[in-house]
């Protein structure tokens, strides 16, 4: 496994490739240039608490750029969409922190193939500006 190095913005993030036999138990805790640690991890099903909550500390401007629509929460079918993914056509990942020694979701990164050769991709989170939404994407790749 080799680290690599780049920056984003003012953050200077250092990455391994890994090469992953499972994504559904992908995870990598990467080193953020202030110090704090995200760790980059596939969506779980006990995540749909904490995935519900991060929707609503996410922004209405976010929700909107994210979903075209005024969204500020899902319907039963959509939690379902959103929480049960297969990790073939449908993957999602999360950036998960801690805060007052509890994780909690900053954002997802996901990707739906809509027919071979394309997919829809998306990423939303309420605490983007501390650059993991450039480390899930840029390392998040299952």
């Amino acid at each position: 496994m080799k680290a690599q190095a780049f920056s984003v913005g003012k953050y200077q993030l250092k990455m391994a490739a890994l090469v992953m036999s499972d994504p559904a138990m992908y995870s990598a805790v990467e080193l953020l240039r202030d110090g704090q640690h995200v760790e980059i991890r596939a969506l779980r099903l006990d995540d749909q608490a904490n995935l519900l909550a991060a929707v609503g500390r996410t922004s209405s401007q976010s929700l909107y750029r994210r979903f075209f629509a005024v969204k500020r929460g899902f319907t039963e079918q959509e939690i379902a969409f959103f929480s049960n993914v297969d990790f073939v056509s449908h993957v999602a990942l999360v950036a998960v922190m801690e805060e007052g020694g509890q994780p909690f979701i900053v954002g997802g990164d996901r990707y739906i193939i809509m027919q071979p050769g394309q997919a829809e991709v998306a990423f939303v989170g309420p605490w983007c500006k501390n650059s993991c939404g450039a480390v899930a994407t840029a390392g998040g790749s299952v």
